[in-house]
This record gives C-alpha cells, sequence and structure tokens, in this order.
C-alpha cells in the first residue's frame, strides 16, 4: 500500500538548504572579499613587483608580501572564529578549515616569493 505525501516526507530527512542563521554583516563580507580576492591579488602583485624591479632580498617589499600573508592568514581566522565563516559550499567553516588554508597559503607563498626573487635577478 503506497504511503501518502505527506507521511513520505515525515519519513525522510528534510532537505538541507545551505541557509546561515544569521543574517551576515558588512564586516563579514568585507574579511570575506578580502581573504578570497583582494589578499590574493595584492600578493601576486607584490611578487610581479619585485620580479621586475629586481628586488634584492630583505627589503621593504619583502616585508610587506609576507605581511600580506599575515594579513591573509589572520583575516580567514577571524572569519573562521568570529564572524561564523562559511566555506564555498556554504557550509559553516571550521578551524580545519582555516588550517588547511594556512597551509596552502604558505606553501604557495614561500615558492612564488622565491621565483619572483629568482627572476629578477635573471632578468
Amino acid at each position: 500500500m503506497p504511503k501518502s505525501s505527506k507521511e513520505k516526507f515525515s519519513d525522510s530527512n528534510p532537505p538541507h538548504f545551505n541557509v546561515p542563521s544569521q543574517e551576515t554583516g558588512c564586516l563579514s563580507v568585507l574579511i570575506r572579499i578580502f581573504w578570497m580576492m583582494i589578499g590574493p591579488m595584492a600578493l601576486g602583485l607584490c611578487a610581479v613587483f619585485i620580479a621586475i624591479n629586481s628586488i634584492p632580498y630583505f627589503s621593504i617589499h619583502d616585508f610587506t608580501y609576507w605581511m600580506i600573508v599575515v594579513m591573509l592568514i589572520t583575516a580567514r581566522y577571524i572569519d573562521v572564529k568570529k564572524l561564523n565563516g562559511l566555506t564555498a559550499d556554504g557550509d559553516p567553516a571550521t578551524p580545519a578549515h582555516w588550517r588547511r588554508h594556512t597551509f596552502l597559503l604558505i606553501v604557495v607563498s614561500l615558492p612564488l616569493w622565491i621565483i619572483s626573487h629568482s627572476l629578477g635577478y635573471v632578468m
């Protein structure tokens, strides 16, 4: 005997919609835009600037480069811990997401920094 549509719905799990429990504020939007778009673009531009201008190691430009890396790590941490950050799928971000982001950022930033200085010497 087939179940009615009401019984089918009550027996199944309700659909999962990735809707945050709170409305996101202006600060959380700005932090996410920074760590997702503005920060990585600034890091790339800084690396290009170092390469084009043949900047020697340990200059103010290197300090700026690594400060951007620190700011990206800090912004992601604030997003996860204080602003109830979300993943790209809309699920709540966890400290594991922050650790993975930090690891990947360092793994990409260090070789990029070395390559930009190497290209500066070659050019």
